[in-house]
């Protein structure tokens, strides 16, 4: 089996990726963009999982990035982070 991490995490934790998802699209819907610093505060990953995966979020024809911005969460200390809209 040749899956790249991106189709293996959509196979292990498509529930939570769905949930992030839909929080990804109305924060775009709302602000116009999104980030993953929104997500995490909306739908956090489980406990048991990399952080990591946030990006995992966005690997759909659904977002497209438009840039970077700081990061706002102090365990990433202020690195540059996507910035997303809908398609």
């Amino acid at each position: 089996m040749t899956e790249s991490w991106c189709e293996l995490l959509e196979y292990l934790r498509s529930e939570w990726i769905s949930r992030a998802r839909y929080a990804a699209r109305q924060i775009a819907i709302k602000r116009g963009f999104v980030t993953s610093d929104d997500v995490w505060k909306e739908c956090p990953p489980p406990a048991e999982i990399d952080p990591r995966v946030m990006g995992a979020v966005f690997k759909t024809e659904e977002f497209s990035q438009v840039g970077f911005v700081k990061s706002t969460r102090t365990v990433c200390h202020k690195r540059p982070i996507g910035q997303w809209v809908l398609k």
